[in-house]
């Protein structure tokens, strides 16, 4: 009742302001506060008007005018958003991480995923900020002809992609500088990538204008930007779960969006490729995806199964009660144990796919292509089984995650240094089983079509690898079931 006469002395702006993410709000306020932020603008002003200049000195029947001033716009915007706003963010999330600020944060009440996702929308709305500031500009290069208007949406819309994932890559990559070794490598890196993104905007943006405006309406068009909004959206949602990640506590159930996203982009990328693969390709296509797939996915698996076996006590307490439930989810939660059974789901999902929508369509999966598939996951699920053995083995030692993620790491390019000090001393370039930890050359040797034994040699490896990983899979199907017992007897004794 207090809280009803409370809310009927606010005006709703008020209202609607105590509603709204509280980290969207200081994030903007404080960028808005800045320095940096009246930089900025100046810049962007001074840009407008020397644009402005340019386009009076134009000669007004020139067909293409509206499009050269549209490009000058966006190469002016792009440093803007894909590299001044996302540095800023990546600062303040360093700040917060470096300093402790995170955890007063956590006790407010905040979850670590409403923080990123307040920090996203910050981005999101200094983008809007900015592009509106170049609204007249752009809607005056429709009159000057050369542009139209949906070329001019959809490139505002990848504009605003650009900006979102370059902001999630900047938060993502603060975030991990909560690990005081990898500082360093996370600023390099996250300059280093930002510059080359702000490069690579501003270079490529009169030959995007060019392709999409000469594409839209067609079929590829609405085929190939179906397939940029699915990594847009998956590349948002990796970075954003690396933070959130890292700012929950240890106890917390950090790892189910990183399996979530395995299983979902799997499942959500080959209905993608099943609705818009021309029928004559669907034989090369579906299995070279699964193939793709298994490389993309694959720093997530490896390091997901370099986690240790037991389940949280917080996350023991919140496993379904119903058994059937329990077991199905099981891959989903925590535990190195569960990730190797995630990855046999997901390279199941995979490589099925890859054969059935050939077949759908009246076609044979491409023999090399499927073989290709198999071999990768076959390959990752190797190296993920070394880094989970690795990590049983090193209980004692308090950074055993990532050092089992290097072993993984090393045994790979140690393999490959090795196939090549054995070429170089003998010359001979016949595939051996010396050779095996050589991925790439393996399995290019597999997509030619050639000595597809070699299939039946990185099986039996992962075979051997199983069996030595056998007791983390029953252990992680066996906890889940032991915990929704449990769950079950206090439901039973609290009624």
């Amino acid at each position: 009742m207090s809280d009803t006469i409370t809310d009927r002395g606010l005006t709703w702006g008020e209202r609607l302001s105590d509603r709204v993410n509280p980290i969207l709000v200081r994030e903007v306020l404080q960028a808005l506060h800045g320095k940096m932020f009246l930089l900025t603008l100046a810049t962007a002003v001074a840009s407008l008007i020397l644009i402005a200049l340019w386009v009076a000195a134009f000669d007004n029947t020139d067909i293409t005018s509206g499009r050269e001033v549209f490009v000058a716009a966006l190469v002016v915007l792009a440093p803007i958003v894909v590299f001044v706003v996302p540095l800023q963010a990546f600062m303040s999330m360093r700040h917060e991480v470096s300093g402790g600020m995170d955890e007063q944060l956590l006790l407010t009440g905040l979850t670590p995923r409403r923080i990123v996702v307040g920090k996203l929308l910050a981005s999101l709305l200094m983008f809007v900020l900015f592009t509106g500031m170049f609204s007249p500009l752009l809607a005056m290069t429709y009159l000057l002809r050369g542009i139209d208007v949906p070329t001019i949406a959809v490139m505002i819309l990848c504009a605003a992609m650009a900006s979102l994932v370059a902001n999630a890559f900047a938060i993502g990559m603060a975030s991990l500088g909560r690990i005081r070794v990898l500082a360093p490598v996370t600023m390099i890196v996250t300059i280093g990538g930002l510059v080359f993104a702000t490069i690579l905007c501003m270079a490529g943006a009169w030959e995007l204008v060019r392709e999409i405006q000469g594409a839209i309406g067609t079929t590829e068009f609405t085929e190939v930007f179906g397939g940029v909004i699915l990594g847009f959206f998956a590349t948002v949602w990796l970075f954003g779960a690396v933070a959130a990640a890292v700012l929950a506590h240890e106890h917390e159930n950090r790892s189910t969006p990183f399996r979530l996203f395995v299983l979902i982009g799997t499942i959500a990328g080959f209905g993608w490729i099943g609705m818009v693969a021309d029928a004559r390709w669907i034989d090369d296509v579906a299995p070279g995806a699964a193939s793709i797939m298994a490389l993309v996915f694959a720093p997530v698996l490896i390091a997901l199964a370099c986690e240790k076996d037991e389940l949280s006590p917080r996350v023991r307490t919140y496993v379904p009660k119903r058994s059937a439930i329990a077991t199905l989810i099981t891959p989903l939660l925590p535990g190195g144990g569960r990730a190797l059974l995630l990855l046999l789901l997901a390279g199941g999902i995979a490589i099925g796919f890859g054969a059935l929508l050939p077949w759908l369509n009246g076609y044979a999966p491409d023999r090399r292509m499927f073989w290709l598939a198999v071999g990768s996951w076959a390959y990752l699920w190797i190296f993920a089984s070394i880094g989970r053995f690795a990590r049983q083995k090193m209980e004692n030692i308090s950074t055993r995650f990532w050092a089992a993620l290097v072993i993984a790491l090393v045994t790979f390019v140690l393999g490959m240094i090795f196939s090549l000090v054995i070429f170089a001393v003998t010359g001979d370039d016949d595939w051996s089983v010396a050779h095996v930890f050589n991925v790439p050359w393996t399995l290019s040797r597999i997509e030619r079509g050639r000595d597809l034994w070699i299939l039946g040699v990185i099986g039996l490896g992962g075979l051997i690898w199983m069996m030595l990983n056998l007791a983390s899979l029953a252990r992680g199907l066996g906890e889940v079931g032991a915990a929704s017992r449990e769950r079950a007897q206090r439901t039973l004794s609290a009624d």
